[in-house]
């Protein structure tokens, strides 16, 4: 209250250079590593010349509202162009998603929650004497096929994130999915089935088998670990490290001693997971063993002073730890540099011979890409490859004979997807030979020097983004966004061997009303489609990547739209080829998250009248889209996301409409010549799901996302009016997404 004048110039000095050096600082030299912030794919660095959702994404504290509001609007008026930002915005979205509270923040105390429910909800589904399988039955994609009436497989599936080859019996094989399953098979990858339904996994990120006996596995899911001792029937919390576990390794002698490689650390048990102890207090990437002698481990982690990868090197089976630099890379710019990971290889043909696939920015102008390191005295003596540390880069992408250092990177942009999609392993024959996996399958036949990219140059059916690569013996298993691939010639050639995993993940959906037929946009998968006279899970492939997309006609089942690819007619039967037909002339909006995306809406009389939502217009077609026209504009910064037509009376349409983060549900009941709101919503939270009843056109119920307890579901039966709270306690903590 009383300020003496003789401190306020030095106040305001302290506070103008302290405020000017925090600017600096951010513009200047501001870093986004994946090895601090995993919910991001890659490493970026920041100019300050990014448009303000970008500075706000990867602010200290996002608000996933105003970020993905400050998106929109952007892209309303600049082209989008595919970069990391907006690779890291998507996987952002999603990964935060069940983060978040009600006003769009990140909490901490939603993320607890979470994570107790999780375990909860394993106890209650393995006690549960009706197994989830028993009531629900998965329909597919059990495997997709291409477009072309081939009948030839197409690795674009599901995201298998991780894969393990029983030591002891090579036909056991178990597979970790994005979408948070486990499967196995029992017959060398040729099918597969689920040994999680009744198990609630995130993501498995490794599974490790044991030496000898192949039903005791143990699984690395974000900070967990889970194990099973009966081929994954049942499973158990083994561990909770409070940092995301990237890899395990087996004692392959004496497997009661585990190591798991984390964010937190390496911890180690030496009793089978009963309990666990803190080896090594750094961030760790990997975890490799000598392939002869079991009790010489390799630790690749995070020095966070010298912002690089480092190698330790343990003969005692853990107990002491060495580092191993001699001839190891240091980052030509300290103020820029980031460490985005380390891989490490080794291979039986040349036992003490060591690789090392380093990830990260080593001065101004890299593109993620460090190098291959190797080492053929157990990691006594580093070689760097093709002796560039970083850039410059060869930027021809698909050339087989590299005369500058590989260009990491997917795209000529110099877009990568950092340790997301990374990974190293050696030919068990020739230990000069390794495959690198990252958004492309590549391979080096001479140490590292020289990179082709072998599913271009060889023709290869495989799905980009390599998430895991196994090599055990003369076979190869390469992962991916896709699935599965193996090889049993050094990569020569591959096979797909995805039948049973279904875990694709579907960003856009519709089915047929007469026909049986469901079709939509996946995750990473592009668009597919299902058919009656397929068989059950037999998909076929349409194209395109990863929208919110997928439309049947109701009238006329075969007739599919897409607003990534080309609309068709689908094949009734697999070796038909779909048959183009011409696109509609827009569609509608579409978003990977949850409640973001219109629909095309048919009237349940008149099978070519349709509508649709379009940024904040309603539009409106009576000639089975053929041509569209404005049928109501609502509020210049909104957005119409989803639309009701009451089957009761067509007369009487809803609209969900979305202003600057505030929702509203349009009416109108005179077939959209005109509208007003409904009175005000009973809750300020903007996540809504509303569906009407076929047989009332004046009782509307919705659902609230991200409502508190207690505040979850409400139901008009005035048409709007009036609103009656429907939720009990049954639904406390649960998130509901539609009704």
């Amino acid at each position: 209250p009383i300020l003496n004048p003789q401190y306020c110039k030095p106040l305001l000095i302290m506070l103008t250079t302290r405020s000017f050096l925090s600017l600096f600082l951010f513009f200047a030299i501001q870093s986004i590593s994946t090895a601090q912030n995993k919910n991001f794919k890659c490493s970026v660095q920041l100019s300050g010349n990014e448009p303000e959702w970008v500075k706000s994404m990867y602010s200290e504290h996002p608000n996933i509202l105003e970020v993905r509001e400050q998106y929109r609007l952007y892209y309303k008026s600049h082209n989008f162009v595919k970069n990391k930002h907006t690779q890291n915005f998507k996987y952002w979205s999603r990964k935060v998603e069940s983060q978040i509270n009600a006003k769009g923040e990140i909490s901490q105390d939603i993320i607890e929650k979470r994570k107790h429910k999780k375990l909860l909800t394993q106890k209650q589904r393995q006690s549960n004497t009706k197994s989830l399988g028993n009531i629900w039955k998965p329909v597919g994609p059990f495997q997709t096929y291409l477009d072309d009436g081939s009948m030839n497989l197409r690795p674009t599936q599901a995201n298998v994130f991780c894969i393990a080859v029983s030591p002891s019996n090579n036909d056991i094989m178990y597979a970790g999915t994005a979408a948070g399953m486990v499967f196995k098979s029992i017959d060398h990858g040729m099918n597969w089935f689920s040994v999680s339904v009744n198990f609630a996994f995130d993501g498995p990120a490794d599974i490790k088998v044991h030496p000898t006996n192949p039903d005791i596995v143990y699984v690395a899911d974000e900070e967990f670990i889970f194990k099973s001792n009966d081929g994954g029937t049942t499973w158990s919390k083994n561990y909770d490290t409070s940092g995301d576990i990237e890899q395990i390794y087996i004692h392959r002698t004496q497997p009661n001693k585990v190591f798991a490689a984390t964010k937190n650390g390496l911890f180690y048990s030496d009793n089978s997971g009963s309990s666990w102890t803190n080896l090594f207090n750094k961030s760790c990437w990997d975890i490799e063993a000598h392939p002869i002698d079991p009790n010489t481990i390799y630790l690749s982690v995070n020095n966070s002073t010298l912002k690089r990868s480092e190698i330790y090197k343990s003969t005692d089976a853990g107990a002491n730890w060495i580092l191993k630099d001699n001839g190891w890379y240091t980052p030509a710019d300290g103020s820029v540099a980031v460490d985005d990971g380390c891989k490490i290889g080794v291979t039986p043909a040349d036992p003490d011979r060591l690789y090392a696939g380093v990830i990260g920015t080593s001065k101004t102008g890299d593109d993620g890409w460090i190098g291959i390191y190797y080492s053929l005295d157990g990691g006594d003596t580093w070689v760097n490859s093709d002796g560039i540390d970083g850039g410059p880069y060869d930027n021809s992408e698909g050339k087989d004979d590299k005369t500058l250092n590989w260009f990491f990177a997917g795209y000529t942009s110099g877009y990568e997807q950092g340790w997301y999609n990374f990974d190293l392993d050696v030919s068990h024959v020739d230990p000069d030979r390794l495959w690198i996996g990252t958004i492309w399958a590549c391979e080096s036949g001479n140490k590292g020097k020289h990179i082709e990219y072998i599913r271009g140059t060889r023709n290869l059916e495989m799905h980009a983004d390599i998430q895991d690569i196994d090599v055990v013996g003369d076979e190869i298993w390469y992962v991916s966004d896709g699935g599965i691939n193996y090889s049993k010639d050094e990569m020569q050639t591959v096979e797909v061997r995805n039948k049973g995993i279904y875990t694709c993940q579907m960003w856009g959906f519709n089915q047929g009303w007469n026909t049986d037929l469901w079709t939509g946009g996946r995750y990473h998968n592009g668009d597919a489609v299902w058919h009656e006279n397929y068989q059950e899970g037999n998909t076929v492939f349409l194209g395109a990547a990863e929208e919110a997309t997928g439309y049947v006609n109701p009238f006329n089942n075969l007739k599919c739209r897409y607003s990534d690819t080309e609309d068709v007619l689908v094949g009734e039967s697999l070796n038909i080829a779909p048959t183009i037909i011409p696109d509609l002339p827009m569609y509608p909006n579409e978003d990977y998250v949850a409640l973001e995306s219109s629909e095309i809406v048919y009237h349940p009389n008149y099978v070519n009248e349709m509508l649709m939502g379009v940024d904040n217009i309603l539009y409106k077609s009576n000639d089975g889209g053929g041509t569209f026209s404005a049928l109501k504009t609502f509020p210049t910064d909104a957005m119409v996301y989803e639309i009701e037509i009451s089957r009761a009376n067509p007369n009487w349409i809803y609209c969900l409409v979305r202003n600057n983060s505030n929702t509203a549900i349009y009416k109108s009941i005179n077939g959209g010549q005109s509208f007003t709101t409904a009175t005000a919503l009973p809750t300020s939270n903007n996540w809504l799901d509303i569906t009407s009843n076929p047989y009332n056109e004046n009782e509307v119920w919705i659902s609230v996302w991200r409502g508190d307890n207690g505040k979850i579901v409400y139901r008009t039966k005035d048409g709007g009016t009036s609103w009656q709270n429907m939720t009990t306690s049954t639904l406390d903590d649960e998130r509901a997404r539609d009704i």
